[in-house]
C-alpha cells in the first residue's frame, strides 16, 4: 500500500467520529459535551499509525488496542466497513495493553555519558538521552516525567546525574497535563558546575552519534542504551502512531501523537524496562531516531512488550535545543 493510501484510511476512520457511530472516550459524557460544544474533538478508542514493511514504499495500517475488549469497536458497522476493504497483509491489529512510563529506581551509572542514570532530587530515576545546548549552556535531555516529575519541576530544581554530578532543570519544557495531544515527553537540564563529557556523542564502544536524525521508512533495526537494561536492539514497526493513551497516574491520561513503536529484536530480553525512560533510540548507522518514554508489558512477536518513542525532531524543537556530539 502506498503511504498516501494509509493517510487516506486514517482520515476516513477519524471521519467516523463526526458521524457518531463510535463509542468515544467518556461515552455519554463526551456525547453530551459535543452537543454543547460542537468543536470539541472526539477521540478514537484506539491508536493507529503507519505500519512499516521490509522495503521502503510499502506500507500498511497499524491499529493498536488498549485491551481485548476494544475489539468491539472494530466490529461497529462504520469501522468494519472500512477495515473490510483492506487486504489482510496490509492491516496490522494488535492488543498492546496498558501503556506506562518507563521511569524507575536504578543505581547511578558512574560515567557521564549517553545512557547513564539521572533523577530529580525528589523523584525516581531515568536515563540521559543525549547532550544538548540551549542558549549557550550545555546540558542533558531526558523525559519530563523523569527530571521534571510530570510538570512539577520548576527552573533551578536540583537533578542528580552519574557520579553525583549536579544539574539544574531548565524551566521551559512541554507540559504533559494540558488538554492538547502531545508529541514529546521531554525536558532539559543544565550542568551546574561546568561538567562536560569527554565525548558527548559516544555510544557503544567507539561509535559516535551522528547529527542527522532519521524517521524510518521501512522496518528498521535500532538500538538504545538505558540505565536499567543497557544496550538493547529492537525493530521499528510503526511510525506516526496517533491517539496513544498513556496512564500517568492520579486519574490522568495523556494522549500522544506521531509516536514511534518498537519491539525487541530478542526473544529473551525486552527492548526497554523501568528506568529506561529518556533513552535515545538510534539507528544502526548511528542516527538519532527518538526519545524513549513508555512501554507495555504485553504484545510484540517476541511476546515481551512494545516500547514507544517520541520523534527526535519533536524533542529538539519543543525544547529549543541543539544536539551536541
Amino acid at each position: 500500500m502506498e503511504l498516501k493510501s494509509v493517510y487516506a484510511l486514517k482520515a476516513e476512520i477519524r471521519d467516523v467520529l463526526t458521524k457518531g457511530d463510535v463509542l468515544t472516550k467518556g461515552n455519554a459524557v463526551v456525547t453530551a459535551l459535543k452537543k454543547v460544544f460542537p468543536s470539541l474533538p472526539l477521540q478514537l478508542p484506539f491508536a493507529m499509525g503507519v505500519r512499516l514493511r521490509d522495503k521502503e514504499g510499502d506500507y500498511g495500517l497499524a491499529i493498536r488496542l488498549p485491551h481485548h475488549g476494544a475489539w468491539f469497536h472494530l466490529m461497529r458497522p462504520a469501522f468494519a466497513k472500512i477495515l473490510k476493504r483492506i487486504p489482510r497483509k496490509e492491516l496490522d491489529v494488535k492488543v498492546v495493553g496498558r501503556v506506562q512510563f518507563t521511569g524507575g529506581n536504578v543505581p547511578p551509572h558512574p560515567a557521564l555519558r549517553i545512557g547513564a542514570s539521572i533523577r530529580h532530587s525528589d523523584g525516581s530515576a531515568g536515563t540521559i538521552g543525549f547532550f544538548a545546548e540551549k542558549n549557550g549552556k550545555l546540558g542533558v535531555v531526558s523525559c519530563n516525567h523523569v527530571i521534571a516529575r510530570v510538570d512539577s519541576g520548576v527552573a533551578g530544581d536540583r537533578l542528580i546525574g552519574p557520579g553525583n554530578i549536579e544539574l539544574t532543570l531548565h524551566g521551559e519544557y512541554p507540559k504533559l497535563l494540558t488538554p492538547n495531544d502531545k508529541v514529546a515527553d521531554c525536558a532539559f537540564a543544565e550542568f551546574a558546575n561546568g561538567e562536560r563529557p569527554a565525548v558527548p556523542g559516544r555510544l557503544h564502544g567507539t561509535a559516535r552519534l551522528l547529527k542527522t536524525p532519521l524517521l524510518p521508512q521501512k522496518e528498521t533495526l535500532v538500538r538504545k542504551i538505558g540505565s536499567q537494561t543497557g544496550s538493547t536492539s529492537g525493530r521499528v514497526l510503526v511510525t506516526e502512531l496517533e491517539n496513544l493513551d498513556l496512564d500517568v497516574g492520579n486519574g490522568f491520561t495523556v494522549t500522544f501523537d506521531d509516536v514511534i513503536e518498537i519491539e525487541s529484536a530478542s526473544t529473551t530480553q525486552r527492548f526497554s524496562n523501568s528506568g529506561d525512560s529518556g533513552s535515545l533510540v538510534y539507528s544502526e548507522d548511528l542516527r538519532p531516531v527518538g526519545l524513549l518514554f513508555a512501554g507495555t508489558a504485553i504484545g510484540g512477536t517476541k511476546k515481551n512488550g512494545f516500547s514507544f518513542a517520541n520523534r527526535f525532531e519533536h524533542v529538539t524543537a519543543n525544547l529549543g535545543v541543539d544536539l551536541v556530539v
